[in-house]
Formats: C-alpha cells, structure tokens, sequence
C-alpha cells in the first residue's frame, strides 16, 4: 500500500480479501483454467486502478470470492455467516470513505478505521449473525474459540500466530503426533511433503494459499478416521477454523508490519473486551427469550420466531448505542476538555450496558489522537470561506493557491483550490473553462474529500452534462454509485440510460444560483 493521502480504493480492499483469505488463483491450481486466471488478474487490477465498469467489476470480484469460498468450505452456514460479516464490513468502510474525509496517509487512515469503526462493526456483525445460526446458543463459540483464533503475544515479544495454534489444536483433538498425523503409517512422498509444509505452517514461516492447507490436512485426517476413532464433528469443524485461522494470522502479521506490535496488541484487547461486553448482552437477551417463551432450551423455538427474536435483539441492541452515543455528544459539549469522567462512564454503563458505551466513547476518545494539523484546519476554513463568497476575486484564489502550496498540507488539500477556481469560472457562465478545474478538483478529492465529495460530484456532473461531455458524465457517474454517493435526479431511481438521459438534460440547462 502506497503513502499517498487517502483511503485505500475499493478496488484495493477487494484484492486484500483475496490475500487474506489466501484464495487467489494460484498458478498450479489444476481446477482453474489458465486464461481464467489471467483475466481476474486483470480485473482486480482494474478495479484497484479504478477503470472501466467498476460496479460490474467489483460484483464480478465479490461473487468469484463467494464461489472460491463454497468451493473450499462446504458449510453453508459458515459461509453465509463469512459472508454476512464482510459485507458490513465494506458498509461500514464505504460509508466512512463517504463521510469523513481524511488528511492522512492510506495506512495512517486505515488504521483510524480499524480503531475507530472496524472493531465494534466485526463484533456486532460476527455475534448478531452466530446468533441468527443459533450458533451462540448452547455453545458459545465466541468464547470457545476466540482465544483460538487470536494470537497469544508474550511480554518479550515472541508471538504464537493463530494458524500454528489451530493446528496443534486438530492435532489433540485427533490424538496424534505432527508426525503421525501427516504419516498416517504411510511413507508416501506426498504424505512426507504435506509434513514438511504443515512444519513450515506451524512454525510460522510462512503462510499457505487455503486450498494447500485445507488439501494437505483433510487427506491426514481422512486417513486418521480409518485407523482409529476422531471426535465426532472435527471432519466439518476443522476446514472453517483452518480458514479463519488462516485469515486472522495473515491480517494479524500485516497488523505488526505496518502498525507495529504495540498496535496489535491494544487492537486485541479492545477486541476481547467487546467480546465479553456484548457477550453479556446475548446472556440477556437469551435468558429474556426463554423467560418470556417459557422454556428451557431456547433451541426449540420455531425458527420463524427465533429470527424475530434475533432482529429485535439488534435493533435493541442499537436503540441502546444511540442512547449511548447521544448522551456522550452531551457530555463532551458540557465539558469539552474531561468529557467522560470514570463515575459517569459507570453510572451510564450500569443504565445501558458496557458495551453500548465503550463501542461509542472508545472512539471519540480514539479520534482525539487523529486530530489534523491545525494549518489543515485553517487553510481548508479559509478555502471554504472564500469558495461560499457570493462573490470571489481572482486575486483571492490566487494568494489561496500561494498560501496552499506553501504550505506543509498541499498535498491533503489539493483538491480545494482547482474547486475553487472551478466555481468562479462557472458563476462566469465559463462552463467550458470550468470544466478542467472541476475534473481535477473531481479526481484529486476521490477518497480524500469525505462528505463534500456529494456536493463536488454532483456539481462535475453538471458541467460534463453543460458541456456535452457524454462519456465523462458517464464515467463519474459510474464513481458516484460505486462510492455511493447520491447524484440529483437519479436518487432512488433505477439508472436506465432513458433515466441517465433525463438527468443529462436536466444537469445541461438548470443552473444553480451557488
């Protein structure tokens, strides 16, 4: 990932899931055909480069993820559960990128995400949808598994990664050596390999692509169950937490390259913590269910009523974060510098719960760490400021473009001035002029400029339609519903190319007064 100022792009974060998950076609994978492969290759790249059909590309990407996925995990409701849960990853991310710009490095802001919005958003998604599963009901995976797949990091800084865990975990749980297990009294040359590579894989050398791993262990394990009895469920039980395993190692070990250990293990402990909180929560909700049903085993209840049960739980659970999160913006106005007081914290966490208020205040109290350079602060008030006169002078958005690049910033606010200059070239009737400003102001503000991109989108789109430019209408259009940003008279609409036309026309001979 490169330092330039911004989120990573969609197109990125789609390629780090193929990484991560450790599913890209790999070059001897027999099962994928050669031209296949090179031509998601280029897809990815595509979308990572942000051209061509990028809604199309990123659908095509999302549902060859699905299918390597069924193809590896034959579980259907391990994958629906996987897949339920990256998807409100990605809705929380896009809607991030859309909201709040950034001044920061794509590392830099993307660990403000992780901190900030991807903890709490992977523990409510993970526990709201275990729970639709029926999945935290009598066994409670979280807690049964988490210190599985997490990795045990020592006070002199030597980790244990959860992959080398999990596979001394099938290994008790088979009842066998390494060396058994992968021998299976056959002295094979395949056999000797799959122990060789499961040597590497345990001692962290190095990671396997999922199939290799999943491939080398499900022959072992097979071969176990003809010599002598394996716990019942372990065949379907070991493939989902090898793969989770697998993602949670290499997200983990990026975690320690890129943010250092430190990072990792405060990420951890918030994550564990959230855990327990909303833990609490379910133990709650379930005993409220059985109280109010009148029975035992909560297990037993008709899964109509049981997915009723589960919606409710959530949007409790979420009256109670809003609860939470408006009582906090009070404190913080009524006392900006202490604004969370330990007593206060407590006596609202016995009234809503543990985890409604630390999922809220832990990121307020996060964010203070994140704070921008005050010359940012001051050159982009300063850019608004004169962008909003009713009337703007040349020789003010020439000393602006003076002070900006000057400045220690430039390069976080380098979609300010050209918007600028674009607006006062349009309130000329300048359209045509205007229009170069708008494109690079347009193209420099792309997963930077957070909750003006809306206003600057919208108003590229009308100097395109203002100046006929058809295909470059089309092309930011496309950026507009793959960033999920709204555009004038096609909300809610189904964007036809009739529907296109319309707002074409109607961008070409409507002026706005601002």
């Amino acid at each position: 990932m490169d330092d330039k100022v911004g989120f990573p792009t969609q197109g990125e974060a789609v390629s780090y899931l193929f990484k991560v998950f450790g599913i890209l076609p790999a070059k001897r994978d027999p099962r994928v055909d050669e031209l296949e492969k090179k031509q998601f290759q280029r897809l990815l790249k595509r979308l990572r480069d942000e051209e061509g059909l990028l809604l199309k590309n990123f659908d095509i990407a999302v549902e060859t993820f699905k299918t390597r996925l069924e193809r590896e995990l034959s579980d259907p409701s391990a994958r629906e559960v996987i897949i339920k849960v990256l998807a409100e990853l990605h809705y929380s991310y896009s809607r991030l990128l859309v909201e709040e710009g950034t001044y920061r490095s794509k590392v830099d802001t993307l660990g403000y995400f992780l901190f900030t919005r991807a903890i709490s958003t992977f523990v409510e998604a993970v526990t709201f949808h275990l729970l639709r599963k029926r999945m935290l009901v009598h066994d409670d995976l979280i807690c049964r598994k988490l210190g599985l797949l997490l990795p045990d990091l020592s006070d002199d800084g030597k980790i244990v990664w959860p992959l080398t865990k999990v596979i001394r975990w099938v290994y008790e749980q088979a009842g066998t050596s390494q060396r058994q297990f992968h021998l299976s009294g056959e002295s094979s040359e395949r056999n000797w390999q799959n122990l060789e590579n499961a040597g590497h894989w345990v001692r962290g050398e190095h990671l396997p692509s999922l199939p290799d791993l999943l491939a080398n262990f499900a022959k072992s394990l097979a071969a176990q169950k003809e010599m002598r009895s394996i716990p019942d469920g372990l065949m379907d039980t070991m493939p989902v937490i090898l793969a989770l395993a697998r993602v949670s190692t290499a997200i983990c070990k990026d975690i320690v390259d890129v943010y250092g250990i430190d990072s990792l293990c405060r990420l951890l402990g918030i994550l564990g913590s959230y855990f327990q909180g909303i833990g609490s929560e379910v133990e709650e909700f379930k005993a409220e269910i059985s109280s109010y049903y009148e029975i035992d085993n909560i297990v037993d209840l008709p899964d109509q009523r049981w997915q009723f049960a589960c919606s409710h739980f959530r949007r409790y659970l979420d009256n109670k974060k809003r609860e939470s999160s408006e009582t906090l913006k009070k404190l913080r106005f009524a006392s900006p510098i202490q604004p969370f007081k330990p007593d206060v914290i407590d006596a609202l966490s016995k009234r809503l719960g543990v985890y409604p208020v630390r999922s809220n205040s832990d990121p307020i109290l996060e964010g203070a760490g994140w704070m921008p350079d005050p010359e940012f602060l001051r050159l982009l008030n300063k850019g608004f400021e004169i962008k909003n006169r009713p009337c703007i002078e040349e020789r003010d958005i020439v000393q602006f473009e003076r002070d900006l690049g000057s400045s220690r910033v430039d390069d976080q606010l380098c979609w300010l001035s050209p918007w600028i200059r674009a607006i006062y070239l349009y309130r000329k009737g300048s359209f045509d002029e205007s229009l170069c400003y708008f494109e690079q102001a347009f193209s420099s503000a792309k997963y930077r400029a957070g909750s003006y991109q809306y206003l600057l989108v919208n108003q590229y789109l009308e100097v395109c339609a203002k100046n006929d430019r058809r295909g470059k209408f089309k092309v930011a259009l496309r950026w507009a519903n793959y960033a999920g940003i709204q555009v004038r008279w096609l909300r809610g609409e189904e964007q036809t190319e009739e529907a296109i036309d319309f707002a074409f026309e109607v961008f070409k001979h409507v002026t706005y007064p601002v």
